[in-house]
C-alpha cells in the first residue's frame, strides 16, 4: 500500500468520525434535555397535589384531578423558556390550574 493510498482511506474514513462524533454529542444533548425534562417535572409534582386538592369538590375524583394537573405540569415544562421568564413555578401554576379547570368544566 502506499503513501497516497494510505492518505486517500484516511481522509474516507476521517468524515465518518466526525459525522459519528457528531451524532453521539447529538445523542448526548438529547439523553440531557430528557434528564433535565423529567427532574423538572418530578420536581414539581407536589404542586400538582397541591393544586388539584383545591378543585375535589368539583365533581371529578381525585385521581382525574392529579392526570389533569400532570398534564398540565407536562404542557407547562414544555412551553417553558426561561429567558422570557425565569419564574416557573408562576408558569407552572397557571398551566395546572388551566388544565385542571378544563377538565373539570368537561374542556379537555
Amino acid at each position: 500500500m502506499t503513501e497516497s493510498e494510505i492518505r486517500d482511506l484516511a481522509e474516507a474514513i476521517k468524515p465518518q468520525r466526525e459525522t459519528d462524533d457528531l451524532a453521539a454529542a447529538a445523542e448526548k444533548m438529547v439523553a440531557r434535555r430528557e434528564a433535565a425534562r423529567k427532574r423538572l417535572i418530578e420536581g414539581n409534582l407536589r404542586m400538582v397535589v397541591f393544586i388539584a386538592e383545591q378543585y375535589r369538590d368539583q365533581g371529578l375524583s381525585l385521581g382525574a384531578l392529579l392526570e389533569a394537573g400532570n398534564l398540565g405540569l407536562v404542557r407547562a415544562v414544555h412551553d417553558f423558556d426561561w429567558r422570557h421568564s425565569p419564574d416557573f413555578p408562576r408558569h407552572a401554576t397557571a398551566a395546572i390550574h388551566g388544565a385542571i379547570a378544563a377538565a373539570v368544566s368537561g374542556r379537555e
